[in-house]
């Protein structure tokens, strides 16, 4: 799971 910041904004995108 990595944490990616998109239009000031925190979100987690699961990647298996």
């Amino acid at each position: 799971m990595h944490v990616i910041l998109q239009k000031n904004r925190r979100i987690t995108c699961n990647d298996k």
